[in-house]
């Protein structure tokens, strides 16, 4: 088991407006069904206003790879490792979230949220409004300045489980408290492109993807950061305890 430490990340205040776009759906209406594009509800993200646990081997995760980022880019720096670290550039991810119906009646409407200055808080309490059916569950990636979505190769994604694992029909869903893992290939395959499909009952989509995502992407000599959490504050009793190391 991997201890937790605690990093504090500072986030400023900011509230999207909450917006539809009718003259769209409208139009939608009148195409053929393979035509149609699928219309989202624009909506705030929840501010993530708390401390963030970021496992101590997961920093240095990161912080290995920016150094092999900053020796291409920097080729003639002659910076020690340990000067690189103290002195690498920061800046926002934002992160898009997709909640599509897909047919079902676990969530009412499609929802589109996109973290604030480089995170947020996804309360599934807010969404997902009966224990019955699926809906799908996207995730994409813009880098700030940038004209369109990041390839998904380009970020790196680590998850912090921070939801009990939880045996539902003779199966474990969730990986458990306090783990961490890299799921780039699985974002990259999956997540960032059809999207997972996720059951609501007995809370098979909070084991599933309850915790904390940090999308890391190297550019230019930055390092771009976002972290994104999922919980169901219906749930307490799910919720892992917080480290004191």
């Amino acid at each position: 088991m991997r201890r937790i430490v605690t990093l504090f990340i500072l986030i400023f205040l900011s509230k999207p407006a909450l917006w539809a776009s009718s003259g769209s759906e409208e139009h939608s209406r009148d195409l053929p069904e393979e035509q149609k594009e699928t219309i989202f509800i624009k909506m705030p993200m929840d501010r993530f206003d708390r401390d963030t646990r970021i496992p101590k081997e997961l920093v240095g995760e990161i912080e290995k790879h920016y150094i092999k980022h900053f020796r291409v880019v920097h080729a003639e720096s002659s910076l020690e490792d340990n000067e690189v670290r103290r002195q690498i550039p920061r800046r926002y991810l934002n992160v898009i979230v997709e909640f599509e119906k897909n047919g079902s009646y676990a969530i009412d409407q499609n929802i589109r949220l996109q973290t604030v200055q480089g995170s947020g808080v996804v309360d599934f309490k807010k969404y997902v409004s009966r224990g019955v059916g699926h809906f799908k569950l996207r995730v994409k990636v813009d880098r700030e300045g940038a004209d369109s979505h990041l390839s998904s190769s380009d970020v790196r994604v680590y998850f912090v489980g921070e939801t009990r694992a939880k045996r539902i029909d003779g199966k474990i869903f969730g990986s458990g408290c306090n783990t961490w893992m890299e799921v780039s290939k699985w974002f990259r395959k999956t997540w960032s492109r059809e999207g997972l499909d996720l059951y609501a009952k007995e809370e098979r989509y909070l084991r599933v993807v309850g915790g904390t995502y940090y999308f890391v992407h190297f550019f230019e000599g930055v390092l771009y950061l976002s972290t994104l959490t999922f919980k169901d504050s219906r749930y307490p009793d799910s919720e892992c305890p917080v480290s004191k190391t």
